[in-house]
């Protein structure tokens, strides 16, 4: 039995900060601010909780942008193995 190569780092790199900057900033790292409104993201979180009262989810997918525009750019996947599970409801947020 041969054996298996040895697993990766659990860090491959440094954490996140500006990349322009050659030291990191003082203090701790905070992300930019979303480029849209507090008012967008709360339309669409109004929208998730409609549906979700709705009930009768059988498939709930929770995430960022590769989730929420699962549906749409990649339709024959979706349509072929997520769409037959039943009722599905997308709350990803990009």
């Amino acid at each position: 039995m041969q054996a298996l190569p040895p697993a990766p780092p659990a860090v491959v790199s440094p954490s996140p900060y500006p990349k322009h900057s050659a030291t990191p900033p003082a203090g701790p790292w905070i992300a930019a601010p979303r480029p849209w409104s507090k008012d967008a993201w709360l339309v669409q979180h109004d929208a998730f909780v409609a549906r979700a009262r709705l009930g009768n989810i059988d498939v709930l997918f929770v995430g960022d942008s590769i989730t929420e525009f699962f549906a749409s750019r990649a339709p024959d996947v979706w349509n072929r193995e997520i769409a037959p599970l039943g009722s599905v409801a997308n709350f990803g947020i990009s």
